[in-house]
């Protein structure tokens, strides 16, 4: 039974990576056409360079490669795949490339590697599509956003959301908005908690409170999430059908979710439901004349922008909103609990803001809780890698890379604990990204928002939000956690590998 189920398996996945070559070979065809060798890539430097067949290769089998490493009957997990990658940067060095059928992918870390790529990529980097984000919006006859984007349609819509995310002063408007959701989750948490000081299902309520931030920059308002008992139906929903939504494109990454048949239909009736509690919000608004200067209305005014466009932009930034933030936030107040002595350093600095509400500019140029956040990542990635579909030939490591090859960046997952870039690696100490500590290579490691042209546009404003979310809970608590350790589990974005179970202590 299980030998008909592999050659299934096998037979299915030849089907598709013959057509995937095909495209594969298409692209990297038009774009070897389309654009011009990198000058690190000249015709005489391409001449010194190890040809990409010297490229250390990880081991596999006839025409399938290393496809049975991946599969799901053995000892791979997908939320450890870092693990895997640990494994075979230690065996094969800081670069190695991989083959799975024809198709073959590299791996590197090494700071000059990822200084290169992100130094030298064109205005319109290719990434990674998610098959899984693709087939999502088939499914609600909407357009791809700009996560999933390509070229020209790509920028296009960059370009139209820069002004709103990238801005310090735009993004300093939301902050005495953002810091009423901060103290109403404080309110939350002395309400709920227990006489542990713990908050039942508070993983809920950090869902309700990313939520409430992603109101607060579309629509300058409150939804209210936090300050009622029991959340109506619509947002309820949204919950539920954002995390069935997530797994399902967690899983398509490496293609393996794209033929479980069997889940499509729940995943296209939960995404179809967020879909629709998106239209019912901007429906809402929109009649009751609440869109007028706010993040939403712009959107939905542009000129540059389709229809159904800005339909797709607005549910990616409720929906990505649930997941990425109240996921982040989880790992930041459980680092709180690591050191005891930087969980008061954290508070002291925070003594000095004593304005109300807090200036934007005050909350940025906080350096310890800057620090802070930035060892947080370091030890629990938000974003395990970074990739690229190479449309120009490049060197890597003294390898010539031809165009149209996927490289995969592995330094936050792989490097992030290596002594050779971080002393005492192991160790959660924010004074490594002080003045004092510049030797840090600022490639060593690509941070949880990226590099380069395709960074995350909202990473101001996230960062923002977590400060101020830091600023309200440790001014009212001493937080400590009492369960097993957590570490950054492989998702779409890293996630917590156990429940926010926390215990907020009140101050005297």
């Amino acid at each position: 039974m299980e030998l008909a189920k592999c050659r299934s398996f096998i037979s299915r996945h030849t089907r598709i990576n013959i057509r995937s070559c095909q495209k594969h070979w298409t692209r990297a065809k038009a774009c070897s056409h389309a654009t011009t060798m990198s000058p690190s890539c000249s015709a005489s430097h391409t001449k010194s360079l190890l040809s990409f067949d010297d490229i250390p290769e990880v081991p596999g089998y006839p025409v399938i490669g290393a496809l049975p490493d991946y599969a799901p009957w053995t000892t791979f997990r997908l939320g450890h795949i870092h693990k895997l990658w640990h494994k075979r940067h230690e065996e094969f060095g800081d670069i190695f490339k991989e083959r799975i059928f024809s198709t073959y992918t590299v791996y590197f870390r090494s700071p000059a590697d990822t200084e290169k790529l992100f130094r030298t990529e064109c205005k319109t980097p290719t990434r990674l599509r998610i098959p899984g984000i693709t087939k999502l919006k088939n499914w609600m006859d909407l357009p791809e956003s700009v996560v999933n984007m390509e070229g020209r349609d790509w920028y296009r819509m960059r370009q139209e959301i820069n002004y709103a995310l990238l801005k310090p002063k735009m993004v300093w408007k939301f902050t005495a908005l953002q810091q009423d959701v901060c103290k109403d989750l404080v309110t939350c948490i002395r309400r709920h908690h227990d006489a542990t000081g713990e908050v039942p299902n508070f993983c809920s309520i950090l869902d309700a409170w990313a939520l409430e931030m992603a109101g607060v920059f579309l629509l300058n308002t409150r939804f209210g999430l936090l300050t009622e008992e029991e959340i109506e139906n619509d947002f309820s929903d949204l919950f539920h059908g954002t995390k069935t939504v997530m797994d399902y494109i967690t899983s398509t990454i490496f293609g393996l979710g794209l033929w479980d048949i069997r889940s499509h239909k729940n995943v296209s009736k939960a995404a179809l439901r967020c879909l629709e509690v998106t239209k019912n919000i901007i429906t809402r608004k929109s009649d009751a004349g609440e869109l007028n200067g706010t993040t939403l209305g712009n959107i939905m005014e542009s000129a540059v922008l389709a229809e159904k466009e800005k339909i797709s932009l607005v549910f990616d930034v409720l929906c990505g909103s649930i997941e990425t933030t109240a996921k982040a936030v989880a790992m930041v107040l459980y680092c709180t609990t690591l050191n005891g002595e930087v969980q008061e350093k954290l508070r002291a600095e925070m003594l000095f803001l004593n304005s109300s509400p807090l200036d934007g500019k005050d909350v940025e140029g906080m350096p310890y809780t800057g620090a802070f956040l930035k060892e947080v990542q370091r030890l629990y990635p938000m974003a395990h890698c970074h990739v690229r579909t190479m449309q120009q030939d490049t060197s890597l490591s003294g390898y010539h890379v031809p165009a149209g090859t996927m490289i995969i960046n592995t330094a936050n997952a792989t490097q992030n604990r290596e002594s050779t870039y971080f002393p005492e690696p192991d160790e959660f100490m924010p004074e490594r990204w002080l003045t004092a500590d510049k030797h840090i290579s600022r490639f060593a490691l690509t941070g949880p928002f990226g590099m380069g042209a395709r960074a995350c546009p909202g990473r101001r404003f996230a960062v923002q939000e977590m400060k101020l979310l830091l600023i309200e809970t440790l001014k009212n608590f001493r937080i400590e956690y009492h369960h097993r350790p957590m570490e950054s589990l492989f998702r779409a974005t890293g996630i917590p590998s156990e429940k926010p179970r926390f215990s907020f202590i009140p101050l005297r």
